[in-house]
C-alpha cells in the first residue's frame, strides 16, 4: 500500500496525426500542486460610478471585512462615438488580493457611468 506522499497523479495527453493515435503519460506527485482552500461567505460587491472626461482613474471595489477577492470585472455602457475613446488598462486584483481593481481612461468630453464589480469570499490559510 502507498503511502499518501508517494502517490502518483497520472496525467494523459492524447495527440492524433492522421489515422495515428499516440498516447503520452507522465507522473506528477500528488504535492506538486497545493490543495484547494475552502471558501465561505461568498459576496459580490457591486459599485457604479462616473467617470468623467478627460481623465484616467484607479478604481478600487473593496471587499467587506477580511474577505478576499475572487475574481471582478466592470460594465460600460457608452455612447457609439465613445467607444473608441475608452481604455481599460488594468481589470485585476489588487496587491495584498482584498479589492478588485480597474484603471480606466476616458478620451472624450463626456462622462460615462460604469458597473464594477468584486466577488469576494472568505478563504483559509
Amino acid at each position: 500500500m502507498m503511502g499518501a506522499l508517494s502517490m502518483k497523479r497520472r496525467k494523459v495527453a492524447v495527440a492524433l496525426a492522421g489515422a495515428m493515435l499516440t498516447v503520452f503519460t507522465w507522473a506528477t506527485d500528488a504535492q506538486a500542486q497545493p490543495p484547494p482552500r475552502p471558501v465561505s461567505g461568498y459576496q459580490v460587491v457591486t459599485s457604479t460610478q462616473t467617470q468623467p472626461g478627460s481623465s484616467l482613474s484607479d478604481i478600487q471595489v473593496p471587499c467587506p471585512g477580511t474577505k478576499h477577492v475572487l475574481g471582478g470585472g466592470y460594465d460600460i455602457s457608452p455612447t457609439t462615438a465613445q467607444l473608441g475613446l475608452l481604455s481599460v488598462t488594468t481589470s485585476a486584483p489588487n496587491t495584498n488580493g482584498t479589492a478588485w481593481h480597474v484603471r480606466i481612461y476616458n478620451g472624450d468630453d463626456v462622462p460615462i457611468t460604469m458597473d464594477l464589480f468584486a466577488i469576494c469570499a472568505n478563504t483559509a490559510p
